[in-house]
């Protein structure tokens, strides 16, 4: 029979496939890879490079789509996450909101200080407003060559490696649980019995020795600035104990086994606690290519399905750590075209011990926050391209709001606000510090910051451009950012001096903060609701960089901004204030 409409044959990779630069086989309507990811696969073919059938057949799928994923639940353990489940509310959402399909363009609702730096509102400032980002990260001290291509590896027979297992687990896995603690501390024995190799486990080891040891002084207030911390002997132990690993991950780039990918995560996660982003994001892409080169084939065996749980908590640890440090980077335009994320949830071990608990639930609720902030970002960055409605986009972020607030309902009590003594009972309960959960709260608090930050994003940066003058809809929305930075920059003044995989990202999001708040000082209609205190919250980002001006460059040049814009300020205020 012949078809009622010419066919031709479609030969682009998909979305994923494209950004991952693997091999498609162009399978309809989810690739092979996709599949086997568990991602949504979306092709980006324009129609008018598709034939009528192949438009016609790709939206009675995507209509079908939509119809099976309102019919699913994403649970969390005993709660019902409702992060991907509104998303049916408005008709954005549909195809393109958790996949992109955005042209190669500038974006001024990208979320990201450079962006910021080119607002008009501070052309005469003088300030550097198109410094490349990477020249900041040339290293501001030299690698110890001799330690980096020294023949000699460290002793594992000592109690410091057991003191350094012991904070891994304490201060940094609880956080992300990608690992068994029993199966690693059986690998450190079988390291120790049979003597440090050239094998994935001694790999292991070392590299969760070195994040260990530098956890050692995150897990406290650090005492130390960051050059003494640099010159430390703790320092030189961790970088050995990095370097000897190092030698040993070349084989790891054509492997795509889990191990291979937990090194490589490791090794990222330790080169973003001692400030080296760029180099971390490097390594957390090599994670993410071993992660995408899993294969289930289906078995049901117990075997096989532990594998699955690893492969599921390495691929989602991995994903927010390359996501959030490449869209800080602003590494490639793409990044913010493709922000689909694996459409499931980890699977936490059958048998939890009451004190690993918490650590899932705090692990699982932190993903579900990341959906909505990619699923914010897909709709600002739509909105953007579809030139939607004040109206209608302000119907949409009431929608997100709503699901935000949701999110915060079900989190599990240890993991919300509460008095002194229900959190002493919680602590007597789970065997957990005080610290440790307070941290996690903060923690949550922080990302669900970041997701209302984007929300109101679009509004701020269209009052500042001058696109919407005295609006109730957009002032209204804008008051609310101002508050989220002021809130923002409260909340990470504790954890700015703590050495840690997200310091780096903490400077980032509060000097964006502090942007935001000069941009609303030199807007009229922005000023007039600005906070009293706002100029002691940006005293406070320009206090958090200097603690790291010396080790990054970035904090120093972000610090040098700041300090001019301040000045600036006050030259205005005095000259006013005579004026009067």
């Amino acid at each position: 029979m012949k078809s009622a409409f010419p066919r031709k044959r479609a030969v682009q990779a998909c979305r994923m496939c494209r950004h991952r630069r693997t091999k498609c086989d162009n399978a309809r309507p989810s690739c092979s890879m996709c599949i086997t990811l568990g991602v949504e696969c979306v092709y980006g073919d324009k129609s008018d490079n598709l034939d009528p059938g192949s438009v016609a057949i790709l939206k009675r799928l995507d209509g079908l789509e939509q119809l099976i994923r309102a019919g699913k639940a994403e649970d969390l353990p005993g709660k019902r996450s409702s992060a991907g489940s509104s998303s049916q509310s408005s008709p954005f959402n549909a195809p393109n909101l958790t996949a992109g399909g955005v042209s190669d363009t500038e974006y001024r609702y990208h979320v990201n200080v450079e962006s910021m730096l080119q607002w008009p509102v501070f052309e005469h400032q003088n300030i550097d407003q198109r410094v490349n980002l990477k020249s900041l990260f040339e290293p501001v001290h030299e690698t110890n060559m001799e330690l980096q291509w020294s023949p000699s590896d460290p002793d594992l027979q000592t109690e410091e490696v057991d003191d350094a297992l012991r904070m891994f687990f304490d201060h940094v896995h609880i956080f992300n649980p990608i690992f068994e603690e029993v199966q690693v501390k059986e690998q450190l024995q079988r390291v120790r019995s049979s003597g440090l190799g050239w094998n994935p486990e001694s790999c292991l080891i070392l590299l969760v020795c070195a994040v260990g040891i530098v956890s050692e002084r995150s897990g406290m207030d650090s005492v130390e600035s960051p050059r003494e911390f640099r010159d430390s002997a703790t320092f030189q132990t961790a970088e050995l104990y990095f370097f000897s690993a190092q030698k040993r991950m070349g084989p790891f780039l054509t492997d795509r086994t889990v191990i291979a990918a937990q090194c490589f995560y490791m090794a990222g996660h330790y080169l973003a606690a001692t400030m080296r982003p760029l180099e971390a994001w490097k390594l957390l892409v090599q994670s993410l290519a071993c992660c995408q080169g899993h294969y289930s084939d289906g078995t049901v065996s117990p075997e096989h399905q532990e594998k699955n749980q690893f492969q599921q908590r390495i691929y989602w640890a991995t994903f927010k750590s390359e996501l959030e440090i490449c869209l800080e980077l602003d590494l490639a335009q793409d990044s913010i075209n493709n922000l689909a994320y694996p459409t499931f949830f980890p699977s936490p071990p059958e048998s939890l011990a009451t004190e690993l608990r918490v650590g899932w639930y705090f692990y699982l609720s932190d993903i579900a926050i990341r959906r909505l902030k990619n699923r914010s970002l897909n709709y600002i960055y739509h909105c953007e391209r579809a030139q939607t409605s004040v109206e209608d986009m302000a119907q949409e972020i009431i929608n997100l709001e709503k699901e935000a607030e949701g999110l915060c309902t079900m989190l599990p009590a240890e993991l919300q606000g509460g008095t002194q003594s229900g959190t002493r009972d919680i602590e007597d309960q789970i065997d957990y510090p005080i610290s440790i959960l307070a941290i996690m709260r903060v923690e949550l608090q922080m990302h669900l910051l970041d997701c209302y930050e984007i929300m109101y994003w679009p509004f701020v940066v269209n009052i500042i451009s001058g696109e919407a003058r005295d609006e109730p809809i957009p002032l209204s929305f804008a008051s609310k950012a101002i508050s989220i930075c002021i809130e923002r920059i409260r909340k990470s003044r504790g954890r700015c001096r703590q050495r840690q995989y997200a310091t780096w990202l903490i400077l980032r999001r509060s000097t964006r903060s502090a942007l935001l708040l000069f941009a609303a000082n030199l807007t009229p209609q922005l000023k007039q609701i600005l906070p009293p205190q706002w100029k002691s919250s940006v005293y406070a980002v320009m206090e958090m960089l200097q603690v790291w001006a010396d080790e990054l460059k970035d904090a120093r040049h972000r610090l040098s901004i700041l300090e001019t814009l301040m000045k600036n300020v006050e030259s205005s205020d005095s000259a006013t204030a005579m004026e009067l």
